[in-house]
């Protein structure tokens, strides 16, 4: 199994940035590297870990047990304003990516480092898609090439929250190989579905798509209106536990967007969001 130094690694990463569309500037080589990468008029200021894809290691280990282990780096891994975090490994023989999510790893246990994901999913990656797994602790890890590394920057919160394979529900949202932000198709998918909420807890006719589209035009709608009132709007909802950071000289606003409810009266909070 061939294993890369932290500079090819770094190749890596910035081959498939460019790949998939964005242009990177490597602001520090040292790992964690530190790039902001631009794609219109999205910019962001990225902190890349990464490590080797390896097996699990030894007998004891199942044989499509494959993993990363968080390892030469400072703790907590937590970005610093502004910044967006990505957790990655590489597989270079299948020459894939792997992704987990940094908001459930900040500290991880000195004794077990290590983060594991089915060789089958890496192999799937190989051909072309984004394969999701599930791990025991609930978390959702994803498998993807350099192609698709556009996709998941721009979907990285969803991807990892998503109870839905990936490909299917980008495609819901109107995602194309741009990874514009823009929901093109919004219209279509909230046709007929206002309403329709369920009387028990917070379960949805709705399917995951669908209000992901609508939290997405919430935002947009929000970002408008902040806009518009003379704030200046950034996105943040891949990297901050809420959606929108408006300045206005030194004031500053935290925005958690919601969409809403049936009749539009209601928008429910997460225990998290109170």
């Amino acid at each position: 199994m061939t294993t890369l130094s932290k500079q090819e690694l770094l190749d890596r990463v910035l081959e498939g940035l460019r790949a998939s569309g964005w242009a990177p500037e490597v602001k520090s080589d040292s790992h964690p590297f530190e790039i902001i990468v631009a794609k219109g008029s999205d910019v962001r200021r990225l902190r890349v870990y990464i490590w080797n894809i390896t097996h699990g290691g030894g007998s004891a280990r199942a044989a499509d047990e494959y993993r990363i282990q968080i390892t030469g780096v400072a703790l907590p891994i937590e970005p610093a304003e502004g910044e967006q975090v990505l957790l990655l490994g590489w597989h270079e023989d299948l020459r894939v990516f792997a992704a987990f999510d940094p908001t459930l790893h900040r500290r991880p246990s000195p004794s077990s480092p290590s983060l594991q994901i089915p060789i089958g999913k890496l192999q799937a990656a190989s051909s072309g898609s984004l394969a999701r797994h599930v791990r025991g602790n609930g978390e959702t890890a994803l498998a993807f090439p350099p192609s698709k590394f556009g996709r998941y920057l721009a979907n990285q919160p969803y991807l990892h929250r998503s109870a839905e394979e990936p490909e299917s529900s980008l495609e819901a949202l109107g995602r194309t190989e741009s990874d514009s932000p823009e929901v093109s198709n919004v219209a279509s998918l909230l046709e007929g579905t206002a309403g329709g909420r369920f009387q028990d807890g917070q379960r949805f006719l709705q399917s995951g798509e669908v209000r992901r589209a609508i939290e997405l035009h919430a935002m947009d709608t929000a970002r408008a209106y902040l806009e518009c009132e003379g704030w200046a709007v950034e996105d943040v909802s891949a990297f901050a536990p809420y959606d929108l950071r408006a300045t206005k000289g030194a004031r500053v606003l935290h925005v958690e967007v919601k969409g809403t409810t049936s009749s539009g009266s209601t928008v429910l909070l997460t225990r998290n969001e109170v």
